[in-house]
């Protein structure tokens, strides 16, 4: 609890801080300056694309004025804090808590782009609950509220609507089937890229994915397949261990097979830079797959070393992120709080 409330805090107070927290701010001012009506907001216009969000200012701006937008980024950072809290709570071992934490900390997707890329981290954060719902058969109306909510906030959420009723399949069955499939689709891309490459290409030529296309050609994406990404392998093995072996828990397996997807689909990342924003979905559920799927490791030596090779994996994945080389340098360079502005 302590840990999420000081995380928390810092994404409460943070300000000008994350690349694109300014770009976020001026859009909050414009809708301030601009004078805005809630159905204007709706309507077609180049500058709005995802006019959720902007329904967020307009609500916040019409509250609280201009200072609406600190107020936004602080109930939208509780929000955030609650969910990913009570999903470690509910589904994460007591004794692995530390590296559920340690994941939402050091995953850079998770905590450390929240300070930027505030839209995406939102609609990620609901997605997890609207998928908690789904998969407890509870709240439908809530649900079909926030999807709505996330479809006009990212659009990009819409991929991962089909994969909300996964646990509705014969997981516990198919487990077997299930990973030779996934092998074979990381099989696919490796030795028949450049035909994946040609597909991805011509479905890119649809008018939705140009837009999002456009948006995040520079979104600064480098893939190598050297040591680091052998270890995102091995990680892979040890997911595929846990849907194989009859031994583990069944109500696990759908959290274990999203985040083994998440691995999949990482190398078309170099080939469409919209698969590394479709990709935080399937990311945020190693919070909950890696504790467990590490934890099903019987050998006790086994399990410490192939845990050893994550964690140091992650921390120098963060190390890459803080980088002066890295494109988020600048924007995470300096941390600002709202009290310099207040």
């Amino acid at each position: 609890m302590l840990g999420f409330v000081l995380t928390t805090f810092l994404l409460i107070i943070h300000f000008n801080y994350g690349n694109d927290y300014a770009t976020y701010y001026e859009w909050f001012l414009e809708v301030v300056d601009s004078n805005y009506t809630l159905s204007e907001l709706f309507e077609p216009n180049a500058d709005i694309k995802d006019p959720g969000w902007f329904v967020l200012y307009w609500f916040f701006a019409l509250i609280f004025g201009g200072d609406g937008f600190f107020v936004m980024v602080a109930i939208v950072s509780i929000i955030e804090g609650i969910v990913y809290y009570k999903i470690i709570c509910r589904y994460v071992p007591e004794k692995w808590y530390w590296l559920a934490m340690f994941i939402y900390l050091f995953q850079t997707c998770l905590y450390p782009l929240t300070f930027s890329m505030m839209r995406q981290a939102l609609v990620m954060a609901l997605l997890l609950l609207v998928y908690d719902n789904t998969r407890e058969r509870k709240h439908i109306i809530q649900s079909i509220v926030l999807l709505i909510i996330c479809f006009f906030v990212h659009k990009s959420s819409l991929f991962f609507i089909p994969f909300l009723f996964i646990n509705y399949l014969p997981l516990n069955k198919y487990g077997k089937n299930i990973s030779i499939t996934l092998i074979v689709f990381l099989l696919v891309f490796l030795f028949l890229n450049r035909i994946t490459h040609r597909v991805l290409d011509y479905i890119m030529m649809i008018p939705f994915f140009v837009t999002y296309g456009s948006i995040y050609s520079d979104a600064g994406v480098t893939i190598t397949f050297g040591f680091g990404y052998i270890l995102r392998l091995i990680m892979f093995g040890v997911l595929l261990s846990y849907l194989i072996s009859e031994d583990t828990k069944d109500e696990y397996r759908d959290f274990v097979l999203l985040a083994a997807f998440s691995i999949i689909i990482l190398p078309f990342e170099t080939i469409i830079p919209l698969i590394t924003r479709i990709n935080y979905y399937f990311q945020v559920f190693y919070i909950i797959a890696i504790p467990v799927a590490y934890n099903n490791i019987k050998n006790i030596h086994v399990r410490n070393g192939l845990l050893a090779l994550f964690i140091i994996y992650e921390i120098y994945s963060y190390s890459l992120f803080y980088a002066p080389t890295s494109v988020f340098y600048e924007g995470y360079r300096n941390f600002h709080s709202i009290f310099s502005v207040i």
